[in-house]
């Protein structure tokens, strides 16, 4: 401190020592509570600048971080020397590379922010996650982008009339899909509609109904029966065949 400013350290030596120095403290009080009033005027003086963000990039991106911290706590990490980390999500293998800011899930070379295993390499070195997201993220790039001046857009109401025509109506083959493609860890939509399936009456199995059941009882047929039936399909073949028979007389006819 004498080095850095004297005159600190007058200040300091013209108190006594006993009252602020450790090693100059009374050893009769049998007590390591130290209370003194110097933190909490710290504290009131950097009051409004612990409300302040300590991330180097925005705000959006501090929650992205966070949320991949907590998908992280999971996956297990093993050093494979320079840089190299192999971590373990659940059964599957992953190799991070920390100075190439690589992962073989390509989450992290996509997006520019670290993944979740290369997350847990950085928190196995004891690293800050923010310092491993690409520089378009941080906090000097925005103050860049917005440093100039931007022209306001005119007032939709100042602008000329102009006809607007309707894009080209193009229908693709079959029916146009109402629901979005979701992830395979998203949830299904609260008022999706519960598929129904048709159960047999005889066997109590799903996908037929009582007719297709392969389980029916046989009914058995007499003799008598099976006459009267015989007899029934050779009537309707007989009508069948008068009737077509008077159809081509009258075509005949017809022609003549």
């Amino acid at each position: 401190m004498k080095a850095f400013d004297n005159d600190a350290y007058q200040y300091l030596m013209d108190i006594p020592l006993y009252t602020w120095s450790t090693h100059a403290f009374y050893t009769n009080h049998r007590s390591s509570h130290i209370t003194n009033n110097v933190c909490e005027s710290f504290n009131a003086w950097i009051d409004n600048l612990r409300k302040m963000a300590s991330y180097n990039v925005g705000p959006r991106i501090a929650t992205e971080i966070n949320k991949t911290i907590e998908n992280a706590i999971y996956c297990k990490v093993k050093s494979a020397g320079e840089h190299r980390y192999e971590v373990y999500d659940s059964f599957i293998r992953f190799l991070v590379n920390l100075a190439l800011h690589t992962c073989e899930c390509k989450a992290w070379q996509i997006s520019g922010l670290p993944c979740k295993h290369g997350v847990t390499a950085i928190i196995y070195i004891r690293k800050k996650v923010e310092n491993y997201c690409d520089t378009y993220y941080n906090k000097d790039k925005y103050i860049i982008a917005y440093s100039r001046l931007h022209s306001p857009f005119l007032d939709l109401d100042t602008l000329d009339d102009t006809d607007v025509l309707l894009p080209t109506l193009r229908r693709f083959s079959g029916r146009p899909r109402k629901s979005r493609i979701r992830k395979k860890d998203e949830d299904a939509p609260s008022n999706a509609r519960k598929i129904s399936t048709v159960r047999c009456s005889n066997c109590k199995d799903l996908g037929h109904n009582r007719k297709g059941c392969q389980r029916a009882p046989e009914v058995s047929v007499s003799a008598s029966q099976t006459s009267v039936i015989k007899q029934t399909q050779q009537h309707a073949s007989a009508q069948a065949k008068a009737k077509s028979q008077q159809v081509k007389q009258i075509k005949r006819f017809r022609f003549i």
